[in-house]
């Protein structure tokens, strides 16, 4: 993480389409959340936790997000409209097909 956030990044001040979601630097016991721009596609920050401050003070100090995919999980729900309340939240493609309720899964 030290070495992601020393390396040159893009400019992230200008971000419209922002993609959330959880990444584990030790599965089971520590647990980040990873931006990333969809429209460049690339990684603009790593959030060295999964608070609902850090994301709510991310989203409050760039204004521009207008959307925003995120996994189904309620805190990012909740940290989004409290950060970013302008912004459209979906799930995206991959939360939806891949923890999809089992009742999509079972053949009729």
């Amino acid at each position: 993480m030290r070495r992601t956030h020393a390396s040159s990044r893009p400019d992230d001040s200008s971000v419209r389409v922002l993609g959330v979601n959880d990444w584990a630097l030790r599965r089971g016991q520590w647990y980040g959340t990873i931006l990333c721009d969809l429209e460049k596609p690339q990684v603009i920050d790593l959030l060295p936790d999964r608070t609902s401050d850090s994301l709510t003070d991310w989203l409050v100090s760039h204004p521009d997000v207008e959307v925003i995919s995120r996994d189904r999980g309620g805190e990012y729900t909740k940290e989004v409209a409290q950060g970013a309340p302008q912004a459209i939240q979906f799930s995206d493609r991959w939360h939806l097909f891949k923890k999809r309720p089992r009742i999509f899964t079972e053949s009729h």
